[in-house]
């Protein structure tokens, strides 16, 4: 009974908070994390000795975790990728890797971090939020013309390559990060090994539902096909942890390959998938704030907090550095260092892997991770919608 009554206390309360955050045009995620933090710090009295929320919390957000990859898989597209152009891959990669990579460095001098974990860490931080940046770039461009679209028309394309490279390049590095003492002579033998069969079992799981796609129009739009899709990335998550390949690569293979094999099955795959994330999410980001430990957030605030600002510091540096030589004016290269702010989504997602996987320094992760998302996405949303639409002479509508 315990576990019910948690579960549906928790449901309840994030769609609840979140509906509040949405009223206070905050994005709708931080009201259902608050919900899960809430509920940790004032917990339901034990109605009984069954099993607990927290007992199966890494189960299920697994679970959900394994719906976001399979959505980013299915939205790769290779005519995007073609056509995104050069400044569209340099500003979705450059800035990125530098924000990573300052985050990373400040982990170990900050957080007293070994160099497997403050990596973690630093792909975990690094990735911008798609729900918000691409959302407030669309409302831009409704207000733009000509050459003034050229900066925010390849922020849009770049979005996605730097969510989708910072979950990969984050799956591997937990993937190391959680067997122990490596050397890197090592790492450098594994890495290729663990590449290689994520992506090899992901495209061949992914041939044999494109198969069944082709042989039977239609199927893609039915549930069923949903549900074995789903099961199909869980059963690949289990066998990255069993043959210590990436579980991450090989469920974006998955989905990347049916997109690559039959596009339209994968439109019906993704459409359903997005309604099972609609709901799935209140239980994914309200158990992500029943995870977060306040005791270690407060033991590392300042030093959190100094992490994720030298992050910023790293990405404002690999945005001047992606529009160098791009023809983008001073004022354009400013707003492509306010455009790529904001931090939600990848944080409250991935927040709780490390965790999950075992990792010594996972509850610090989650929690900083979670700091980033309550310091970034409110900056990043003025920053966004007020001062990038300055810069580019947007007319903003009083609407």
């Amino acid at each position: 009974m315990t576990l019910i009554a948690q579960s549906c206390a928790l449901l309840a309360g994030a769609w609840l908070l979140a509906w509040f955050a949405a009223r206070l045009k905050l994005p709708s995620l931080m009201g259902m994390i608050a919900a899960g933090a809430i509920m940790a710090a004032f917990p339901l009295p034990a109605l009984d000795s069954g099993p607990v929320l927290s007992d199966v919390s890494p189960t299920v957000r697994l679970a959900v975790l394994a719906v976001v990859l399979l959505r980013a898989g299915l939205s790769v597209s290779g005519d995007d990728m073609r056509t995104a152009g050069k400044l569209a891959v340099a500003v979705g990669l450059i800035p990125m890797l530098c924000d990573g990579a300052l985050v990373a460095l400040a982990s170990v001098y900050l957080l007293d971090f070994p160099v497997p974990a403050a990596i973690v860490l630093g792909f975990l931080i690094a990735p911008i939020s798609p729900a918000i940046v691409i959302t407030g770039l669309l409302d831009l461009l409704d207000s733009l013309h000509g050459r003034a679209r050229r900066a925010p028309t390849a922020l849009l394309a770049g979005a996605p390559l730097d969510n989708i490279a910072a979950v990969v390049a984050l799956g591997i590095a937990v993937d190391i990060a959680t067997r122990g003492d490596v050397t890197w002579t090592s790492m450098l033998v594994e890495l290729p090994y663990t590449l290689a069969i994520g992506i090899a079992v992901g495209v061949a799981t992914g041939w044999i539902f494109a198969a069944s796609a082709r042989r039977f129009p239609g199927w893609a739009a039915h549930p069923t096909a949903v549900v074995a899709v789903w099961a199909a990335a869980g059963l690949l998550i289990w066998a990255g942890e069993q043959a210590s390949f990436s579980f991450v690569l090989a469920i974006i293979a998955l989905g990347a390959t049916v997109r690559a094999m039959v596009a339209q099955a994968a439109e019906a795959l993704g459409n359903g998938l997005r309604r099972v994330w609609n709901s799935a999410q209140y239980a994914l980001f309200g158990l992500i704030g029943l995870a977060v430990d306040i005791d270690a957030l407060a033991a590392v605030g300042l030093a959190a907090v100094g992490v994720i600002a030298l992050g910023q510091l790293g990405r404002a540096t690999g945005a001047l550095l992606a529009t160098l030589g791009s023809g983008l004016s001073g004022r354009e290269r400013a707003a492509c260092i306010l455009s790529y702010m904001p931090k939600a989504s990848i944080q409250a997602v991935f927040s709780g892997l490390a965790l999950d996987r075992g990792l010594a320094e996972g509850e610090v992760i989650l929690s900083t991770g979670v700091l980033a998302i309550v310091i970034a996405t409110p900056i990043g949303l003025i920053a966004l919608h007020h001062g990038v639409a300055s810069l580019l002479g947007a007319r903003r509508s009083s609407g």
